[in-house]
């Protein structure tokens, strides 16, 4: 019998914790006509709603803290599931800009790390090119990274390893190892560093994965991104909603039937939500994208086992 120590409660095709946190950012948008402000508390009030088995992160239950001691602050966290929400903001943002801003403030209410900033910045502008241009995310991320010339050294440097070994379509174990070699522990699961949502980390593996498998069949790729991100192990489900975002955003871009069936907030997207991205498709099916992703994510992390049924459910042809 696999263990069931995190993400209890959660049935076959869920969000994770960090899906659970984007859906309520889009609520947020889409009743507040798309502007950021307010969000804080709306998070603070939607998220201690969820029930009590859904797993709190590091960051969540830090925020929580200080909001409840009435310092309206974030943590310090620089792990990737503040922007990881960025697909939330996609149907109503006018502009790169407007999405890179608006990213940075809804990220910063939650995390407060420096890489934060930069990090939310550059993977609006990615997605948002991607949308509009049509080229690979390997083709933009030398030109987005010479615009946002403010942009931290340390910053331009991972995003140019991850880069590196996308482009040189690198075995993902191996590229995951040379982000860092010591393995971790997380209950009765071990994993390797690389593979944690701390931006150092979650950066680098999620830009190399993103170029990667951009530069396969547009038909394909986010498929393939998803399974490969999910078999990686550690904290997927940040990458996941990233990766598949960027790439669910591709012109051509197909989120696998037998997922979207699954998926608990498929319809919700298409129904609810259908007329905030009015003729925008590509940006419905780059969040349609996400929640895939990170929903196979979760099945995995949490089933500890590629046998699991969720996983047989979303892999099965």
């Amino acid at each position: 019998m696999m263990p069931d120590v995190i993400h209890a409660g959660k049935p076959i095709g869920s969000q994770s914790h960090y899906g659970d946190q984007l859906m309520i950012l889009l609520d947020h948008q889409t009743s507040n006509e798309g502007r950021v402000e307010g969000w804080g508390d709306f998070w603070l009030r939607n998220v201690k709603d969820l029930p009590a088995s859904v797993y709190r992160d590091g960051a969540t239950k830090a925020t929580i803290a200080n909001y409840e001691q009435g310092k309206k602050v974030a943590s310090d966290s620089n792990d990737l599931g503040g922007v990881s929400r960025l697909g939330a903001l996609l149907p109503m943002a006018s502009s790169a800009e407007d999405l890179a801003e608006k990213c940075a403030a809804q990220a910063g209410a939650t995390h407060g790390d420096a890489l934060v900033n930069p990090t939310a910045r550059f993977f609006a502008h990615l997605v948002w090119a991607v949308s509009e241009t049509g080229k690979t995310p390997a083709e933009l991320i030398p030109g987005i990274l010479a615009a946002l010339s403010d942009l931290p050294a340390e910053f331009t440097a991972k995003v140019n390893h991850g880069l590196s070994g996308g482009v040189a379509g690198l075995d993902d174990l191996e590229y995951l190892i040379s982000i860092d070699p010591v393995q971790g522990e997380f209950g009765p699961m071990k994993f390797y560093k690389g593979a944690t949502c701390h931006i150092p980390h979650s950066l680098p593996l999620s830009v190399h994965l993103i170029v990667k498998y951009g530069n396969t069949d547009a038909a394909t790729c986010v498929e393939k991104a998803a399974i490969a991100n999910a078999m990686l192990g550690g904290d997927s489900c940040t990458r996941a909603l990233v990766v598949g975002l960027v790439l669910g955003a591709r012109p051509g871009a197909v989120v696998p039937k037998r997922w979207s069936d699954r998926v608990r907030n498929m319809n919700m997207v298409e129904i609810k939500y259908h007329d905030a991205f009015n003729s925008r498709r590509n940006r419905r099916r780059a969040l349609q994208a996400a929640l895939a992703a990170d929903s196979l994510a979760l099945g995995v992390h949490w089933n500890y086992s590629v046998s699991s049924s969720i996983v047989y459910l979303c892999l099965s042809a």
